[in-house]
């Protein structure tokens, strides 16, 4: 056996056994004991998990059903799953959180969310907040990563030449992975200019490319409607804004942040009949909303606000708590409940919090 192992390691690449090394200390930790050492460590930190997209099968972009299934249940055993505004409430009075809460909150309100992960939640009734673009609910909006994604996906070009501001863009499509780093590359240019810039882009893009946008994106890209947010907000599920179109807030004007922070708030809760007191940044990184976003958010009426990275002092800023991103992999999911990224963190070893 052991020459079996040393033939196999010798003829893998230097990746594959990196891989084998992570799944072999996780294998170790989940079986031996150490994960749950280290969740008492931090037991008294709320995980705070962040969810985007969730379909039939696990992909790169979204996490399958049976997955989420898997997680919910998992964290139902060996967790206290708590709304987010209970976590909030607790910080406000300034009351010591109890051990192995998680909030689980979702980005953007697709209605693969409604279709795939609702479900499971309400079965095991558990808790969620789900932040939504009241522009993009109504149906009125394509959210710009998604027109991007559908005009390379959709072009019959086999390259494509974009102005990009200083640089001039070049991208061959001639395979599905060129069209991502096509994708990519604009999406990250559409991130540094704000929502005239966005726009002029993916106008000119659609022209190069011979795309012509439909009215309503497809099912694939489509938001959860009212009425399914409706039937989401009576059955258990918190739902708080996520702006009106999704842009970079901190590139906003005064009035623009206003409309986009205030005007949201106010569309969900005409449409719900419900206050709406929780807020997500979209994007979420720390250049992604300044000073302003929270004054602005504070005179709206919103009691706390999450960002879309993670740093120690989770609860430091009730305007920008920290999350943690989840996906399909189950070794990343566990390292993010336990708190071996947290506790990563806090002795700052940047390989084990960024890997």
């Amino acid at each position: 056996m052991a020459h079996h192992v040393a033939t196999v390691a010798a003829a893998a690449p230097p990746f594959a056994l990196l891989g084998l090394a992570k799944r072999a200390t996780m294998n170790a930790l989940e079986h031996g004991g150490g994960l749950d050492v280290i969740r008492w460590f931090s037991r008294h930190t709320p995980r705070i998990l962040v969810f985007h997209r969730f379909g039939l099968n696990d992909t790169p972009r979204t996490v399958s059903e049976l997955t989420f299934e898997r997680q919910i249940a998992f964290l139902k055993a060996r967790f206290r799953i708590v709304p987010l505004d209970e976590i909030v409430a607790l910080r406000s009075a300034g009351r010591s959180m109890a051990p192995n809460l998680v909030a689980i909150t979702v980005d953007d309100g697709y209605e693969d969310f409604y279709r795939h992960a609702y479900p499971v939640l309400k079965w095991h009734r558990v808790p969620a907040t789900l932040f939504v673009v009241s522009r993009f609910a109504a149906g009125t909006l394509w959210l710009w990563p998604d027109l991007i994604q559908f005009a390379v996906e959709h072009t019959d070009r086999r390259d494509l030449t974009l102005d990009l501001g200083p640089k001039q863009g070049q991208w061959p499509l001639t395979s599905q992975e060129e069209r991502f780093a096509a994708w990519s590359d604009i999406a990250d240019h559409c991130l540094t200019v704000g929502p005239d810039g966005t726009r002029e882009i993916t106008t000119a893009l659609l022209r190069a490319l011979g795309v012509e946008l439909p009215v309503s994106p497809p099912p694939e890209l489509r938001a959860s409607s009212w009425d399914q947010l409706r039937e989401m907000a009576a059955g258990g599920i918190d739902i708080g804004s996520h702006t009106r179109s999704h842009p970079r807030l901190s590139l906003l004007r005064q009035e623009e942040l206003h409309d986009e922070i205030d005007g949201s708030k106010r569309e969900i809760e005409a449409q719900l009949s419900r206050p709406v007191v929780s807020f997500a940044y979209p994007h979420g990184g720390l250049g992604d909303f300044d000073d302003r976003c929270r004054r602005e958010l504070a005179a709206s009426g919103y009691s706390c606000a999450v960002a879309g990275y993670y740093a120690r002092n989770v609860l430091g800023d009730p305007y920008a708590l920290k999350r943690l991103s989840v996906d399909r992999n189950w070794d990343d999911f566990l390292k993010a409940v336990y708190g071996v990224k947290h506790l990563a963190r806090v002795l700052s070893i940047r390989a084990i919090a960024e890997s």
